[in-house]
């Protein structure tokens, strides 16, 4: 496995997960919006 391999699935994991807490938050975030509207 090269060095550029390596990279690019590092950099691949790094923004998945990033998306993923973003989605999370935003999320949690519509849930506490709706429960203070409410």
């Amino acid at each position: 496995m090269g060095w550029t391999l390596g990279r690019y699935f590092f950099f691949r994991y790094v923004t998945i997960t990033v998306w993923f807490f973003l989605g999370l938050l935003a999320l949690v975030f519509l849930i506490d919006f709706t429960e203070l509207s409410g």
